[in-house]
């Protein structure tokens, strides 16, 4: 064979490998990441509800900075569907429930959660539900005295 077809398919060979090698980072990239409803925290207790969609930011960011799920929050779902007057209508509050919305939304997982005040205690609950096995996949309760802060804390704690 001539050298220069050699060396031409020869080249060419390594323009292919090249070209494969830098094509599967941009595929992993490409890759779509999971879905999660983050949906707004409920809540009980003295002054609990005037913080409550505060806390649901700060869920919603921590979820989102983690980089493991694309995210829905809660706004986005009620801008949707009207997700919240859906829910109450029907009496959904269990996991399985929330599951069939959950997969009605194309979402993967959801994150429930709920914070109570009773004196100077919070009661912090945020669970992940994986929508296709309709179970929790994690939970984290916590009992957090003093300010709102430690709450705060107590949930890029839990989500981390």
């Amino acid at each position: 064979m001539n050298y220069r077809v050699m060396e031409s398919v020869k080249m060419s060979r390594m323009i292919v490998v090249l070209a494969l090698f830098f094509s599967v980072p941009a595929m992993a990239e490409d890759e779509e990441l999971p879905k999660v409803a983050v949906l707004d925290i409920e809540g009980t207790g003295e002054g609990i509800t005037e913080i409550l969609p505060i806390l649901t930011e700060v869920l919603t960011s921590q979820v989102a900075n983690i980089g493991k799920y694309e995210v829905v929050s809660g706004r986005d779902i009620e801008a949707m569907m009207g997700f919240e007057k859906q829910k109450d209508m029907v009496g959904c509050m269990d996991s399985a429930c929330l599951a069939e919305i959950g997969g009605a939304l194309g979402v993967d997982r959801l994150v429930s959660s709920n914070i109570g005040k009773v004196g100077a205690t919070f009661v912090v609950n945020i669970k992940l539900i994986n929508i296709r096995e309709a179970k929790t996949e994690g939970r984290h309760y916590e009992m957090v005295k003093g300010e709102v802060d430690q709450v705060i804390t107590t949930i890029q704690k839990a989500v981390n």
